[in-house]
C-alpha cells in the first residue's frame, strides 16, 4: 500500500510540474528574447514578469542558459581612514590615518571621520586631516 501511494504521489509531481502549451508558448518567447543577447532581467521587464520567472520557465523547459562572465577583479578602494594623515589637535600628535588614530585612541574609526567631517569631537577631542 506504501509503494501504491508513492507511486500515485510521483505521477501527481510528474503531471503538475509538466509544462503545459501556454508556457511553452511562452518559453518559446522567452527563448528568442534571451538568444538575442537579453539578460532574464531585460526580458522579465519587456514581459511583465520577475527575472525568477524568465528564469524559471526556461529551466523547467531544459533550455541551456549562455555561460557566466567572470566579473572584472576590483582592487580594494582606499578610503579616508586609511590613506590620509590625521591630526589630534588637543595634543598636536599626528597619526598616519583614522584607523590609526582610532586604533591609540580606543575609539571607532567611523566616529573620527565623522568628527572631522562634522568639525566635532571624537574621544573628546578635535580632529583634523594634515595635507
Amino acid at each position: 500500500m506504501f509503494d501504491n501511494r508513492c507511486a500515485i504521489i510521483e505521477a501527481t509531481i510528474k503531471l503538475l510540474t509538466m509544462p503545459t502549451h501556454k508556457n511553452l508558448e511562452t518559453a518559446k518567447k522567452y527563448w528568442e528574447l534571451y538568444q538575442q543577447g537579453l539578460n532574464f532581467e531585460q526580458i522579465g521587464k519587456s514581459c511583465g514578469v520577475t527575472r525568477q520567472a524568465v528564469w524559471g520557465v526556461l529551466k523547467n523547459h531544459k533550455y541551456c542558459f549562455r555561460e557566466k562572465k567572470e566579473a572584472p577583479f576590483k582592487e580594494k578602494q582606499i578610503g579616508a581612514w586609511n590613506s590620509r594623515k590625521v591630526r589630534r589637535l588637543d595634543t598636536g600628535e599626528i597619526y598616519e590615518s583614522v584607523l590609526d588614530a582610532a586604533r591609540k585612541a580606543e575609539v571607532d574609526r567611523s566616529s573620527i571621520a565623522r568628527a572631522i567631517e562634522r568639525g566635532g569631537k571624537s574621544a573628546k577631542t578635535k580632529w583634523e586631516y594634515v595635507n
